[in-house]
């Protein structure tokens, strides 16, 4: 256990000196691509909407996002609708799911067919890199529809350090549950890594939407 401990606390500080500011791009050096967490360019990876028409042309505009299931597509969808509603555009906005997957593959001859017996898995089994930029991008997103003053979780106590803390205890009980303590040091790592992610993606996201409003 002691050792375990020696590791983790090595391990944060490496991770927190690496990604202590939000204006430089955390990376973790271990000589191979899944121990590597570098942060995504910064405008977070998303596609904003800025469009240029001039103000009261009026007209229906369709907004098409892929699905609800997660909180990106939700507030970019309410970004975009916000962003042409404020030009004076009517919008409807509309998420599609599988359909037009669907769609595509039947105007291609293939059809749809429902297999009872099959197994999906939607795994998560991300490099550091990946979980980083994930995370960044999903919370430079959220920015958007937040209230003009920061919450207090953007902050590095309450952002990073204490839900990292409440995680590795999550994570610890799973663990000891299922007989998987080795794997848990690894867990640590790819948790601190998320947190700094949404850490840093809404303070970038806040400054991206508040700052520049405001100016």
């Amino acid at each position: 256990m002691k050792k375990l401990l020696s590791v983790l606390a090595a391990t944060s500080l490496i991770a927190l000196g690496a990604c202590g500011s939000d204006d430089e791009s955390p990376a973790a050096e271990a000589g191979s691509d899944d121990a590597t967490a570098t942060a995504p360019a910064e405008t977070g990876g998303e596609a904003t909407a800025e469009p240029s028409a001039p103000a009261g042309e009026g007209g229906l505009i369709g907004i098409a996002m892929p699905t609800k299931s997660s909180s990106r597509w939700i507030s970019d969808g309410n970004s975009m609708v916000e962003s042409f509603e404020a030009l004076g555009y009517e919008t409807d906005l509309q998420y599609a799911e599988d359909d037009e997957w669907s769609r595509r593959l039947k105007d291609h001859g293939w059809g749809v067919a429902f297999a009872d017996r099959s197994i999906a898995i939607h795994s998560h089994n991300y490099t550091l890199r990946q979980a980083y930029k994930r995370c960044h991008g999903d919370s430079f997103a959220a920015a958007a529809t937040q209230p003009e003053r920061r919450p207090k979780w953007s902050n590095w106590i309450y952002g990073v350090a204490l839900p990292w803390l409440s995680d590795l205890r999550r994570d610890w009980a799973w663990c000891a549950r299922a007989g998987r303590r080795r794997e848990f040091g690894h867990c640590a790592l790819v948790r601190l890594w998320q947190r700094c992610g949404k850490t840093v993606g809404f303070r970038r996201g806040w400054r991206h939407y508040h700052q520049r409003s405001a100016a």
